[in-house]
């Protein structure tokens, strides 16, 4: 039998992944010696990893 479909699940579609996401990248910075921001949810939801990596250099002057 052939599918006639493909559903690809993006996060929030079969598991709300965020709250993860935000404990992991709270628990990276404070390794880092970083002070996450109040609004870092905000600023990071539905953002590639690559761009909220450049804003933790920019605005944090994370190193890595």
């Amino acid at each position: 039998m052939t599918p006639k479909a493909v559903f690809w699940d993006m996060d929030g579609t079969l598991v709300d992944s965020e709250p993860l996401h935000e404990a992991a990248l709270i628990a990276a910075m404070r390794n880092a010696g970083l002070t996450p921001p109040d609004d870092l949810h905000e600023r990071v939801l539905g953002v590639a990893a690559w761009p909220v990596y450049e804003m933790m250099r920019d605005e944090f002057g994370l190193r890595l």
